[in-house]
């Protein structure tokens, strides 16, 4: 088993004077995409001494934040100051810059002192909601998981927060006898008021598509996985609706962002193209803000295939993870590998690829370009065929701690 790790410490005020029911979270740096990015791995609230313990941590990348949840009430005035938020090392908006290294079954200790600001207030109306019903708004720190309350108070349709500088999402959900309406709308908070945000509650929209398959044997594909993900976890998914043939689909209650093409193709096929207004979407993450579409995915079943063996350092067979990219974006990744190292990825779309094996391929970031010219050298150039099979033998790489 591996040792876990604990992050411990103090949180004091300005006056050195413990600070009691202080939020302390920790974020883990885990790869998504292909890129690093910090989720909320653990949480506490300091003691009546100031004090916090956060154990059961992986060993990896961390970063430390504290925020001090206050009831929502009456605000006193302008001048009432706030404490601030604060990380370790460094801001979570820095990424592995401001992370440092949790070594496996280690204490760690961060301590912080919480200053008092002045406050920011967001300030707005809520429209939209049925007649006679106040509707509750939420903020929600954008870029972060953080389960954190920021004061303010929310009252006859009008609101008004106080937080501290950063991106935040202001969001509201009423769900009342099969009727859901919902709002999000981004802020973000520099060093003056911001005041007359309007959160407007209404239907979520679809987006639209149709799936065409390209088959020399005219088989038609089945129903498979296909969805819109968020860019930013605050802002939510849309349902998946198929129609009965399964060659159109929409996916409704969606609400404006930036989002990801996500799916997977139906054994047998693979995805030759995804665009949505003719624009790519397939390898970029794409705005909507209104009702869309179609999306057109267009599904083929001429692919080739790679078939190969995975070898140690010492030229051993070895059980590892196979990786295709191309042009810089992850094609398929196969992770049924025999224990003997023989593996075979079918459906690959004809082309030219880059094609690894890692010991553990969930970790490796192959969405940034400086991570793979340190630590991706090892890959070999692969062309594939429409309907034929491609040889190859390849040396497992061990990624790098993190």
């Amino acid at each position: 088993l591996i040792p876990q790790s604990v992050a411990l410490g103090k949180v004091l005020d300005d006056q050195g004077d413990p600070v009691t029911g202080a939020q302390v979270t920790v974020l883990k740096g885990n790869v998504m995409d292909g890129k690093l990015r910090f989720q909320q791995s653990g949480q506490a609230l300091t003691n009546d001494l100031g004090e916090y313990r956060i154990a059961s941590l992986q060993r990896g990348k961390y970063i430390v934040c504290v925020h001090m949840n206050r009831p929502n009430g009456p605000l006193q005035g302008y001048t009432q100051t706030i404490p601030a938020d604060s990380c370790y090392p460094g801001p979570l908006d820095g990424g592995v810059a401001s992370a440092m290294e949790l070594a496996a079954g280690r204490e760690t200790k961060v301590d912080f002192t919480l200053n008092q600001i002045l406050p920011v207030h967001i300030r707005g109306t809520v429209s939209g909601q049925p007649q006679g019903r106040n509707i509750g708004v939420s903020l929600v720190r954008r870029g972060s998981n953080e389960n954190a309350n920021f004061p303010g108070q929310v009252r006859d349709g009008k609101f008004d927060f106080t937080v501290s500088s950063g991106a935040y999402m202001l969001t509201a959900d009423y769900f009342e006898a099969g009727i859901h309406l919902m709002a999000r709308v981004p802020v973000d908070a520099g060093s003056s008021d911001i005041d007359n945000i309007v959160v407007h509650l209404d239907t979520g929209f679809s987006v639209t598509g149709v799936v065409r398959v390209l088959s020399p044997s005219g088989r038609a594909a089945p129903q498979f996985g296909i969805g819109m993900r968020p860019s930013d976890a605050v802002v939510g998914t849309g349902q998946l609706k198929w129609d009965p043939s399964h060659t159109s689909f929409s996916m409704i209650d969606m609400v404006p962002g930036s989002y990801k093409f996500d799916a997977n193709a139906p054994a047998g096929f693979y995805i030759k193209s995804a665009t949505l207004a003719g624009q790519d979407i397939l390898n970029n993450d794409v705005p909507i803000s209104q009702a869309a579409g179609p999306i057109e995915v267009t599904l083929a079943d001429d692919g080739g295939s790679i078939e190969g063996d995975i070898v140690d350092a010492a030229g051993q067979p070895t059980v590892g993870g196979v990786m295709l990219l191309r042009n810089g974006y992850r094609s398929a990744t196969s992770l049924t590998v025999q224990p003997n190292g023989h593996f075979k990825v079918q459906s690959v779309a004809p082309g030219d690829y880059t094609i690894y094996a890692w010991d553990v391929p969930t970790e490796v970031q192959y969405a940034d370009p400086d991570w793979m010219r340190r630590y991706g050298t090892g890959g070999v150039a692969i062309s594939v065929t429409a309907g034929q099979s491609s040889q190859i033998k390849l040396t497992e790489q061990v990624v790098p701690e993190q």
